[in-house]
């Protein structure tokens, strides 16, 4: 029985246990890093895993839950304790654990949602467990597609991500929505690339389907404009089509 997702629970105090998830789904195993002494063993508990860049939120996020398909562990709490859920939040169409991205909004977290079956990128503030839904357009799913979600990226001032029509950028602050470029084909995955310049924004996709210029199958644009990018300073990415 191999381990698919592993994670470090931590407390305002010290690092108190790492967890993974277990194939078969068995759910979720805790482990005493001090002692490495198994807490709680197989915990029902079904989802994906996504986390604040400090662990001091830890998301369980589950696409095949009609509700509840969101579970939050604060681990700043002195209220905390192993493996109950501080608090679980119903987002719905589909949440998308490979699209999720954590904004830093003054001093409350963000945790940005994309929904793979809805239209809309869900914002969840994790003081208040509050939702806002910004749309962002519809995505259809691949035929014949066994693993597919909608992917999302952030950077310092906008959330990335795509619909049918091509790339959406969403300003972290205002929620505005800009028009979505044209891309074509099918995007499997995206990343924001720092170049000498200006920071770009790379989709992969079919390239026998792609109208526009590519540097192995990967296109870049402006992240400021949307405007085609400068290849003269990128990199290709080496990421793949993540399940």
């Amino acid at each position: 029985m191999g381990k698919v997702h592993l994670g470090v629970m931590r407390s305002s105090e010290k690092m108190v246990a790492e967890f993974f998830q277990l194939t078969d789904s068995a759910g979720f195993s805790f482990i005493d890093v001090e002692t490495n002494e198994v807490v709680f063993d197989q915990v029902p508990i079904l989802g994906r895993i996504a986390h604040t860049p400090d662990d001091s939120f830890i998301l369980i996020l589950n696409a095949g839950a009609e509700t509840n398909d969101v579970g939050i562990w604060n681990t700043t709490l002195d209220s905390h304790t192993q493996p109950e859920f501080d608090a679980e939040v119903t987002i719905g169409g589909g949440v998308a654990v490979n699209g999720t991205e954590f904004y830093l909004d003054g001093e409350d977290w963000e945790a940005w949602i994309p929904q793979t079956e809805g239209d809309n990128v869900a914002v969840l503030n994790l003081s208040s467990n509050e939702v806002e839904y910004i749309e962002v357009g519809n995505l259809t799913v691949p035929e014949g597609a066994r693993h597919f979600s909608r992917r999302g990226e952030i950077d310092d001032d906008y959330f990335f991500t795509y619909n049918d029509e091509g790339a959406v950028r969403v300003d972290l602050d205002t929620f505005e929505v800009s028009g979505a470029v044209p891309l074509g084909g099918s995007i499997s995955r995206m990343a924001v690339v720092e170049t000498h310049f200006e920071d770009t924004i790379s989709f992969g996709a079919d390239p026998s389907n792609l109208d526009l210029p590519d540097v192995n199958n990967e296109t870049l644009f402006n992240t400021d404009s949307l405007g085609l990018a400068s290849f003269t300073d990128f990199i290709s990415s080496t990421a793949t089509d993540f399940i």
